[in-house]
């Protein structure tokens, strides 16, 4: 009985925080669990979509269903974005690209060129034909930082005329 009193009485501290002030504790969350936050109460539903940083990573969802789960994510983190919300940095790992995600995963950097991204970082994909993915990161005029890891060996023919 008093420890319902005093549950009742407590004051919830972190819904009276600013919108703008949890945006930015949120940013420094990997994705997956800040989109988790949405679960606390109704005014944080959509905060984490609004993050300036985004950490799309394939290994960090669950088992049962990694590659769909990572498609969801990703469709309500970055497609489904609002433009108003700018995005600065985006970290991609996507262990499940093949060649049926590379039209996903070229929406998702056509959507990330559009929200004029800073910093860009993919790792782990092992899609070998970069032709698709290229000359989009190549067109993001914001650009300012790139990062490929662990992408395997690219071949390209490259011709010149004289």
């Amino acid at each position: 009985m008093a420890n319902s009193k005093r549950n009742s009485n407590q004051i919830d501290r972190l819904s009276n925080l600013p919108c703008a002030l949890l945006v930015t504790i949120l940013a420094f969350l990997p994705t997956h669990i800040a989109a988790r936050t949405s679960v606390l109460c109704r005014s944080f539903r959509h905060l984490w979509e609004a993050s300036p940083s985004l950490a799309l990573i394939s290994r960090d969802l669950p088992h049962p269903q990694p590659e769909k789960d990572f498609v969801a994510m990703a469709k309500r983190a970055l497609l489904c974005r609002n433009p108003c919300h700018p995005l600065l940095s985006l970290h991609l790992e996507i262990s499940l690209c093949d060649r049926r995600n590379a039209s996903f995963l070229c929406s998702l950097l056509k959507k990330a060129r559009c929200l004029e991204l800073h910093h860009l970082t993919i790792e782990g994909c092992y899609y070998r034909d970069f032709s698709t993915i290229l000359p989009i990161i190549l067109t993001m005029t914001t650009l300012r930082c790139l990062s490929l890891d662990r992408i395997p060996h690219l071949e390209y023919n490259v011709s010149s005329r004289m």
